[in-house]
Formats: structure tokens, C-alpha cells, sequence
């Protein structure tokens, strides 16, 4: 159903963010409906991926 629903032309528009991991599969995209708490981080310019906190 999901799929259905990302592929239809009224979803065309937007964002539309499929991440597939060893672990998970993500699909950030206003059609779809997930968990309540989550978090975003928008990162600027080159990150090293030596440094990050745990508490994100």
C-alpha cells in the first residue's frame, strides 16, 4: 500500500527520501505515516563523521 502510494502522480511533488540500510529501511515523504518522535538534522557544509554526539 505504501508503495502504491509513493508511485501515484499525486505524490509526485515534493520530498521524497528512500534510505535503505543493513538494518532498516526508511521513506521520509508526506504520504507516509510513521512513529510520533523523531528527529532532523540539517548539517551545512562538510561534516566529519569523526565527531557526533549521541544525544541527537
Amino acid at each position: 500500500e505504501v508503495l502504491d502510494r509513493l508511485k501515484s502522480p499525486l505524490n509526485q511533488a515534493g520530498l521524497l527520501s528512500p534510505t535503505h540500510t543493513a538494518e532498516e529501511v526508511s521513506i521520509v515523504h508526506e504520504a507516509c505515516e510513521g512513529e510520533d518522535r523523531w528527529k532532523c538534522i540539517k548539517i551545512l557544509g562538510p561534516m566529519d563523521f569523526g565527531h557526533y554526539h549521541d544525544d541527537l
